[in-house]
Order: structure tokens, then sequence, then C-alpha cells
């Protein structure tokens, strides 16, 4: 018997005479073992066939995966050259103008950039906010040169009211550039008050605090210019008005600080 069991593997065995109904049930439970084993064999057989397709096509996918990836990042380096292309494009065409400058676009489009990482905003946000400040006065090529030779105080009211429609110019300018169209709505709104309705996006106000705190720097708002001190001053005078005020608190604490920095010489003269 147990040589029987060991070797020969029986399923079951059993003592003479038996009856023809248990006979029966241990040679069905002898078939339903046989089938089961078969079925666990096939099931096995399946399972790994099925694991060797997963991971041929798991390695597809991260082929796929990898050359989409090699697309991506071709096609937005792409990008990227086209937007710093077009982005010096428009800077030449402001600074060819002879009434504005370069340098000062470059300060605005610096303090935005720099008062966007103050607020947390995300790069989409802060790259549209850079580049809109950078161009911010493209709209100035359709104004008159008798508007932009004097300080903006000396302006009579319709003037200043002139001056001030250059977004609505810069829109005009720009509007084929569809790519571009958050940095047009940035530039068009950046002189509509505060007040109005609908009111300027953030964007835009933020815009307008960085251009006129250069704007008095640089002696473009009143006759000479404005130390620090005494722009930051000027801007707080139209706190809710004119300007933010809550960006324009960002402002200011942002400016100081820089400014410290600058004096107590954790700035490099490159990074000013």
């Amino acid at each position: 018997i147990l040589a029987a069991i060991n070797k020969g593997r029986v399923h079951r065995y059993l003592y003479k005479p038996s009856q023809n109904e248990q006979l029966f049930e241990v040679i069905n439970e002898g078939i339903e073992h046989a089938m089961l084993r078969l079925e666990n064999l096939r099931l096995l057989a399946l399972t790994q066939a099925q694991n060797a397709r997963l991971e041929n096509n798991n390695q597809e996918l991260e082929r796929k995966v990898m050359l989409r990836t090699r697309q991506i990042r071709a096609a937005m380096k792409n990008i990227q050259q086209h937007s710093s292309a077009l982005e010096r494009a428009l800077y030449n065409v402001i600074v060819s103008h002879p009434n504005i400058d370069g340098a000062f676009a470059r300060q605005v489009s610096e303090s935005a950039s720099q008062l966007a990482l103050v607020l947390n905003w995300d790069e989409k946000q802060r790259l549209t906010l850079t580049l809109a400040s950078l161009i911010c006065e493209i709209g100035q090529i359709g104004l008159p040169p008798e508007l932009l030779e004097k300080p903006f105080f000396e302006l009579n009211y319709e003037q200043q009211k002139r001056f001030n429609a250059q977004g609505d110019i810069a829109r005009t300018i720009l509007t084929p550039l569809v790519k571009l169209e958050n940095e047009i709505a940035l530039i068009s709104q950046q002189f509509d008050s505060i007040n109005i309705e609908p009111s300027p996006s953030q964007g835009a106000r933020a815009i307008a605090i960085c251009r006129d705190y250069w704007r008095y720097r640089t002696g473009r708002m009143l006759p000479r210019c404005l130390s620090a001190d005494e722009a930051r001053t000027e801007l707080v005078k139209y706190t809710g008005v004119r300007y933010d005020k809550l960006l324009l608190e960002k402002f200011i604490a942002m400016d100081i600080k820089i400014l410290n920095d600058a004096e107590n010489g954790k700035i490099l003269s490159s990074e000013l």
C-alpha cells in the first residue's frame, strides 16, 4: 500500500468488497482531480504567455514614451527658440523707437518677474508677465512725440488720457500674434483703473506698479528722477486707485529687500 501511494501516486484505495456507488464516487473524484491539475497547468501556461506579452507591451510602451518624450522636448525647444526670437524681435522694435528706452524695459520686466516670484505665481504666469512687461511700452509707437517728451504730470488732462490709451494701440499692433493672447491682454489693461468693471487682471496691475515705479525713478512722471524711497511714496499715494494695495505692499517689501541686499554686498553687479 505504501509503495502504491508513494510510487504510484494513487488517488485513493478501497477495501474489497466495496460498493459500486463508492467506487463511482472515487473514480469521479479522480477524474475531477486530474481535470483540475490539467486546468492549473493550462492557466499557468496562459499566465506565463500573458506575462510575456505584457512584458513586450511594457517594453513597447516604454519605447513609445521615450520617443514621445524626445518629440515633446524637441517641440518645446522649438517653441522656446521661436518665443525667444519673437521676444528679441519685439524688444528690437521697441528700442528702435527714439523715445523708448531699452534699459527701462528691462528694468520693468525684471521687477515684474521678481514680483511674480514673491507672489508664488506659476512659471507660465511669470513668463507671461515678464514678456508683457518687457514690451509694455510698445503702444507708444503710435503716440505723437510731444506726449513722450514731457513728464506725465506736465501733460494736460486730454494728453494724459491719450497717453493712457496706448494699451489700445498695443492691442492693434500685437493682435496678429495669436500666441501672445495672454501678454496682449496684460499690456492692453495696464492703464485701466482698478475700480472699473471689468477690473484689470492681476498681471496688468503688477505691470502698472513696476512700470510707474521706474517711471518715477527715471524722470518720466515728474521733472526729476526720484529716489527709491520717494518713488515708493508716490506709488502709495494712489493705492486703491491706480495700484492694487496687496500687490503694492508686496512690491515695496521686495524692492526694499533687493536694495538692502545690494547695499550689503549680497547681490553682484551683474545680478543688479
